[in-house]
C-alpha cells in the first residue's frame, strides 16, 4: 500500500500554495509520485519572482513558461486568482487536500540606517518588481547607488543601469571583493554592464545638498 494511496484505490489529493519556483518544484514531484495536485497562486498566472521580479534579461520568459507548461503536462492543476486569506490548513483540509505545502515566499528588504531625506531610498524586491512590470515609467535620476553584495543587489544594478536617464550606477559594499556573496558570473555580468564596485564603504547619510556620504 503505497502512502498516497487509499485502500479503495482513490488518489490522495495535495494543495501547494504558491507558484513560484518552490511550489511548481513541489507540485512536479508530488504529480509524478501520483498525488492529485492542485497549486493555489494569488497572482494571474505561475512563476512567482521568476515572473514578476527577477529581470527578464536574466532568462527568456518563454524558458519559464516551458517548464510550466511541461509541470501541467504531468497533471497538475492550477488554480490563479487564488485568495490567500482563504487558504487555510482547515479550508484545505475541509475541501479534501490531506496533503498540504505552503511555498509563498519569504522576501523581506532590510532597512538601511541611514539619515537625512530617505524618500529616494527604494527597497529592492519593489524597484525590481516596477521595473520588470515597466522599466519605462521609472525615473531615478542620473546616479544610482545600489547597497549590498549579494545576487539581487546585481540584478538591481544591472536593471538600474538600463533605465533610461540613468548615467551611472554604483555598487556599494561593506566587505571586499572576495567576500562578496554574489555568484561570481553575476558579478561579472554587472562589469560587462558597466556597474562601477565599491568594496570597503557603507552609506551613512544623505547631505542636505542631497548627496549621499
Amino acid at each position: 500500500l503505497k502512502r498516497w494511496e487509499r485502500p479503495d484505490g482513490a488518489i490522495v489529493k495535495a494543495a501547494v500554495i504558491g507558484a513560484g519556483p518552490a511550489g511548481l518544484s513541489a507540485a512536479y514531484f508530488l504529480a509524478r509520485a501520483g498525488f492529485a495536485v492542485t497549486v493555489f497562486e494569488r497572482e494571474q498566472d505561475a512563476g512567482g519572482v521568476t515572473r514578476h521580479v527577477i529581470p527578464d534579461f536574466r532568462f527568456p520568459e518563454s524558458a519559464l513558461q516551458a517548464d510550466i507548461d511541461f509541470i501541467a503536462q504531468h497533471g497538475v492543476g492550477f488554480s490563479f486568482g487564488a485568495n490567500s486569506g482563504a487558504l487555510t490548513v482547515r479550508a484545505l483540509r475541509q475541501e479534501g487536500f490531506e496533503h498540504l505545502f505552503y511555498a509563498i515566499g519569504a522576501e523581506v528588504d532590510h532597512e538601511i540606517p541611514l539619515t537625512g531625506d530617505r524618500s529616494r531610498v527604494r527597497p529592492s524586491l519593489a524597484f525590481l518588481t516596477a521595473f520588470r512590470k515597466d522599466a519605462k515609467s521609472l525615473d531615478l535620476g542620473k546616479h544610482v547607488i545600489v547597497v549590498g553584495g549579494g545576487n539581487t543587489a546585481m540584478d538591481s544594478a544591472r536593471a538600474a543601469i538600463r533605465v533610461e536617464n540613468v548615467e551611472k550606477v554604483s555598487v556599494v559594499y561593506r566587505r571586499t571583493k572576495r567576500e562578496m556573496p554574489a555568484d561570481l558570473e553575476e558579478y561579472e555580468n554587472a562589469v560587462k554592464d558597466g556597474v562601477e564596485f565599491l568594496f570597503l564603504t557603507n552609506p551613512e547619510s544623505f547631505g542636505e545638498d542631497g548627496q549621499l556620504v
